[in-house]
């Protein structure tokens, strides 16, 4: 028997978005090392390694640390494991967080038209949002550790409906920042 998720009581009809009639003013996308590199870097930096770094394996490191020093050398098995435990939940993450970030960002192109911005994905060949100028509430550029190093700044576009639009990894100074200070 086949089961379809549409079956399910939170299924949400995708919908389809249209590509903006006309030729747009301006596509601007990053620097596909640049994505990759950022990816790494945040892989590092995300939230999540610091709930286990901190969270999980700073505790375990101060238990073993510990118990070592308590019991004698009965207990430097702990350690073997902890540091190997720390090796494997690194060599893991990082990739894992590294492609999501990727994937999010390295094949975005965005499109300015006359009266909106795209959000269109080179690899799936889709519009993935459209925001109207009219339907901008607040633009700001952020250039945190990651992007100074890299040279690239990140856009982001805050809708009246509550959406958070990033334009990440631009090359500093790109034409669209200066375009959407214009026309919003």
């Amino acid at each position: 028997m086949t089961r379809y998720f549409r079956d399910e009581p939170n299924w949400i009809e995708p919908t389809h978005i249209e590509l903006p009639e006309g030729k747009p003013s301006i596509e601007a996308s990053a620097n596909r090392e640049t994505v990759a590199r950022a990816g790494v870097a945040h892989a590092f930096l995300s939230d999540l390694m610091k709930y286990w770094y901190y969270g999980l394996l700073g505790p375990l490191w101060a238990v073993s640390i510990a118990g070592i020093l308590a019991v004698g050398s009965d207990l430097w098995w702990m350690a073997e494991v902890m540091a190997i435990t720390t090796v494997v939940l690194v060599v893991a993450f990082v990739p894992v967080k590294t492609a999501e970030y990727v994937a999010e960002y390295d094949h975005m192109m965005y499109r300015m038209y006359d009266d909106e911005i795209a959000g269109y994905d080179e690899l799936l060949a889709e519009v993935q949002w459209r925001l109207g100028f009219r339907d901008v509430a607040n633009i700001s550029v952020q250039q945190g550790r990651i992007d100074r190093r890299l040279g690239t700044q990140t856009i982001e576009l805050e809708a009246k409906d509550g959406r958070q639009i990033r334009l990440a990894n631009l090359p500093e100074g790109h034409a669209i920042h200066k375009e959407l200070e214009c026309r919003i």
